[in-house]
């Protein structure tokens, strides 16, 4: 706003879901929670929180696991012993994204280095540490992690992968009678998360479709006719707009050409009088859907490399 830009209904401006954020810009323009920094949010109560909105986040076997591998990584940092290590530990940050995943997979990776490191006070808490659950947590976040990579792209739209991100890792979060408790607790947390905090709008679905390789929902296909209804009603609101720029057009045309004289209008032709009235742009509103149908029938797929604007 200090850049002195204007806001109105067609403006579509992504933020973070702050308070504060959601208050400034919950009139005059379309507001985009960020999907990132949401699933980002959610990991970070997975691993720090103990209460979120008034509700217990009830992840605390991995949050007691976690709480200790920063303990040492905290020690080892500050005691400058870091260079006798193969690879340099990542202290936990809050303003990284997914920063839990990178901060316990570097202790995984030097983590049977770390017993010649630390101090023997801190024995207790690494004895606390499970090597094969530390792993099989780190490879439960790595599904996030790459979900979040693809949606940070700097060049390329990514707003057309969220419906399918958000799917994947919904199917990612079921619960399976082998997981291990924690998983399960992280499993749970996460699933309640994404329906109360992670909102999707009409663009998130409208995107999706035009994407050739997603139009057909084969990840989730509850919302195909949900997507192709809101795509005709774009396409409607725009004809109905053209339809109306063209009759004002039309009547000021009118208004200002020289009305013939009646003698030019007696002598028009009968063959002339039996010509076809002439088109008006009414028949764009069936070429427009007829356009969808045939979209919609292509049988074409695209890399994930490509850019869908180039489609």
């Amino acid at each position: 706003m200090d850049s002195q830009s204007s806001l109105d209904n067609s403006k579509v401006v992504v933020s973070d879901n702050k308070n504060k954020i959601k208050s400034v810009f919950k009139d005059g323009c379309t507001r985009l929670g960020c999907s990132i920094h949401s699933v980002n949010k959610q990991l970070e109560h997975t691993f720090t929180s103990e209460i979120i909105d008034k509700l217990e986040v009830k992840c605390e076997i991995v949050q007691n696991m976690f709480a200790n591998i920063r303990k040492i990584i905290l020690h080892t940092k500050q005691a400058h012993k870091q260079s006798k290590l193969s690879r340099k530990l990542q202290p936990y940050s809050n303003t990284r994204f997914n920063c839990a995943l990178y901060s316990m997979n570097g202790f995984l990776l030097v983590f049977t280095e770390l017993v010649d490191v630390f101090d023997r006070n801190l024995m207790n808490n690494y004895e606390l540490i499970d090597k094969n659950f530390l792993d099989s947590i780190c490879g439960f976040l790595k599904e996030f992690d790459q979900g979040i990579l693809h949606l940070s792209s700097d060049t390329k739209p990514t707003i057309y992968l969220v419906i399918p991100f958000k799917q994947y890792l919904l199917n990612h979060c079921k619960i399976h009678p082998n997981d291990q408790d924690a998983i399960q607790q992280i499993k749970i947390f996460f699933e309640k998360r994404r329906r109360d905090v992670w909102v999707l709008h009409n663009v998130h679905y409208i995107t999706i479709l035009l994407h050739p390789s997603f139009k057909n929902f084969d990840i989730s296909p509850d919302l195909h006719e949900k997507t192709i209804d809101l795509v005709k009603d774009e396409l409607l609101k725009r004809q109905l707009s053209t339809l109306y720029i063209s009759s004002t057009t039309n009547i000021y045309s009118l208004a200002n050409t020289p009305t013939p004289d009646h003698s030019s209008t007696a002598t028009k032709s009968l063959l002339s009088k039996s010509f076809d009235s002439p088109k008006t742009n009414s028949q764009s509103a069936l070429s427009s859907f007829d356009e969808l149908t045939e979209y919609m029938a292509l049988d074409f797929q695209r890399n994930e490399n490509d850019d869908i604007l180039l489609f």
